[in-house]
């Protein structure tokens, strides 16, 4: 994965005929052209994912120069035209243009009232009859009674609590009462969440449906919708742990918080969540109903200003500080309206509007149609005899089309009428179908001619696989299958290979230096820890398995086996009793063979590239480039 994604980053965009006529070449490869806006847009586009600057631009051309070249010797091998590099194409190339057609049906309207519904979250419980899909007229008139019969209940004063656990279909309502918890937008199947928004605080709302079943739901609350938090947080475990030893370590890191330590010092030293303690405890922004534990977010989401700090908590993973960092509200209209569009893609709401997909398809392309095409099967299916089928077009874009006998076809397969009688249905609904679905495949099949973002991506995308089975081929392959080659490069670079110094440890902090020493003199009487934590109750005790590295222990950490002298380490003293030394040691090909074939491939990626530089000629334009230099300072 790491590789495709390095490839990407050097993907090249496409441009159109009339860019390239007022463009300036910044480069040749073999006398053909390559035009500055294409690099231009190909290093803004990687800027900040490559991590690199406006003085690196003629750095940067060297890796462009080098793609171009290996998407010169792509297509000199072929690669383009296997079989299985046409497959996985065609694959992405339709899954991309359904992307695109969903993304013509966000309309204004929807858009609009998402933001509406983002302004506020809901608790709501709900009552739900099952009804599955393709149920016969007799099931759903059941369904919808029974359904109604509730709701006349709870409206003539029925507690809901009660009808709900008599009557819902659904299986958590014995657990939870029918109540759905807090959501907003896009939290719920559009059909419900529409319903709950539609409902005031209190009320019932009206019987509405689903995929699955019909539905009443009541609206127990509201709330303004606060946005997003970002915090940091301590966190200390109490997996196989006694909560109450956990519990008594947590308040004095709080107490330690409250005599002036720095937050992002302790939550370095302290905190067990590996995946933000050596970044001081911060995580990734948040919105409610995300965490999965509701006593976390409610915390965070309580404290008022920046830089203010909680009391511990208590969560299913164990026990928290949390110290809020922002608080970001919902933004305004436009600057929100792309999320939400990006949203509404992917959501039932988009299968309300495909008629207006359809309606721009018509608009932009010229419709022919045969409208006595449906008056000829009318007649036949009166008649309820054989049918003999005209040759004639039913519809058509330009020189596709679309004829009676495909027409017949579709409702022969779709819906399983007899190939020689049409049986009874509903012919215009059917045709409409079928319509629909040419309309939308001729749009789909030349969407790149229509719509120059989606060319891009798809040419995008194009490049991107024939690098990755260029240097599958060429490099990556190669590579791992010559076992001979990948040993003699360990043997001629086996100083690269070797496991860093660690220890198991026990580290002792605090912020009073008088209290260690005497906390060290303990530790080495070996006295026991329970006495030294009962004894000195300002001291946190952590126990584990350190790298050098660890952001635990001090930079200029000595490492020796025994009791350290007193460090500073996080704003905080400690010291170190290092129970087990494991030195750095050289690891055996079988352990570093990943590594190994990782630089090796490197290695013959180096040299392939020279070789490709030297069989072609390059020209750059030093003067445009350093107009794009200048451009990006």
């Amino acid at each position: 994965m790491k590789k495709i994604l390095l490839l990407l980053l050097f993907v090249s965009l496409a441009f159109n005929a009339k860019a390239q006529q007022t463009d300036e070449v910044i480069l040749t490869i073999d006398n053909q052209p390559i035009y500055r806006s294409e690099f231009e847009q190909v290093f803004s586009k990687n800027l900040e994912l490559v991590k690199t600057s406006s003085q690196e631009v003629e750095n940067y051309i060297d890796l462009f120069i080098d793609y171009k070249l290996k998407l010169i010797a792509a297509h000199d091998l072929g690669l383009d035209t296997l079989k299985t590099f046409k497959n996985e194409y065609a694959l992405y190339k339709n899954k991309l243009a359904e992307k695109y057609l969903k993304e013509s049906e966000v309309t204004e309207k929807l858009t609009k009232e998402a933001y509406q519904h983002l302004q506020e979250e809901i608790n709501a419980s709900h009552i739900l009859i099952l009804l599955q899909k393709g149920a016969s007229a007799k099931d759903t008139l059941e369904a919808y009674k029974k359904i109604e019969e509730a709701r006349n209940k709870i409206i003539n004063g029925e507690d809901f609590v009660k009808i709900a656990k008599a009557y819902s279909e659904d299986p958590s309502v014995s657990k939870n009462d029918g109540n759905v918890g807090w959501f907003s937008v896009f939290k719920m199947v559009y059909p419900f969440e529409k319903a709950a928004y539609k409902t005031k605080e209190g009320e019932i709302s009206e019987i509405f449906k689903t995929r699955f079943g019909y539905h009443i739901l009541k609206v127990n609350e509201r709330r303004k919708n606060d946005g997003e938090v970002k915090v940091a947080h301590i966190m200390l475990s109490t997996k196989g742990k006694e909560a109450e030893d956990v519990k008594a370590q947590i308040n004095k890191i709080y107490k330690k918080l409250q005599n002036g330590a720095k937050f992002s010092d302790l939550a370095k030293q302290y905190s067990q969540d590996q995946n933000t303690a050596l970044n001081g405890g911060k995580m990734n922004a948040f919105t409610r109903g995300t965490l999965g534990s509701t006593g976390f977010e409610e915390t965070a989401f309580s404290l008022q200003d920046s830089g203010d700090i909680s009391q511990p908590i208590e969560t299913k993973y164990g026990f928290h500080i949390i110290k809020l960092l922002e608080k970001n509200p919902i933004s305004s209209y436009e600057d929100e309206k792309n999320r939400l569009q990006r949203k509404i893609k992917s959501d039932q709401r988009s299968q309300l509007i495909n008629e207006n997909l359809i309606k721009d398809i018509e608009k932009m392309y010229s419709v022919k149609e045969d409208k006595k095409a449906i008056d000829f099967f009318e007649k036949y299916l009166a008649k309820k005899r054989a049918i003999e089928i005209p040759e004639k077009t039913i519809i058509s874009i330009k020189n596709e089309a679309k004829s009676y006998q495909d027409f017949a076809d579709f409702l022969i397969e779709k819906y399983k009428v007899d190939k020689n009688k049409l049986s009874d249905l509903q012919l215009g609904k059917a045709y409409t179908e079928f319509r629909n679905e040419f309309l939308r495949n001729y749009h789909k099949k030349h969407l790149a001619a229509v719509n120059q973002e989606y060319k891009l991506v798809l040419d995008e995308y194009k490049n991107g696989l024939l690098l990755f089975d260029l240097m599958q081929k060429k490099i990556w392959n190669p590579a791992k299958e010559d076992s001979l080659a990948l040993q003699n490069y360990y043997n001629k670079h086996q100083e690269k290979y070797k496991s860093p110094e660690s220890y198991d440890a026990v580290i002792y902090s605090g912020d009073d230096k008088k209290v260690l020493k005497s906390v060290r003199r303990q530790v080495k009487k070996g006295v026991d820890q329970s006495a030294i934590k009962n004894n000195n109750e300002d001291i946190l005790i952590n126990s584990g398995k350190y790298k050098h590295s660890a952001s635990a222990l001090p930079k200029d950490f000595k490492g020796k086996k025994g009791v350290s002298k007193i460090y500073e380490n996080n704003g905080l003293f400690l010291v170190v009793d290092v129970q087990e030394k494991y030195e750095e040691r050289q690891l055996s090909f079988k352990e570093s063979k990943g590594s190994v074939i990782t630089d090796y491939q490197n290695k013959l990626e180096k040299e392939w590239l020279s070789k490709l530089r030297s069989q072609h000629k390059i020209e750059l334009n030093q003067v445009v480039v350093e107009k794009s230099k200048k451009k990006f300072e």
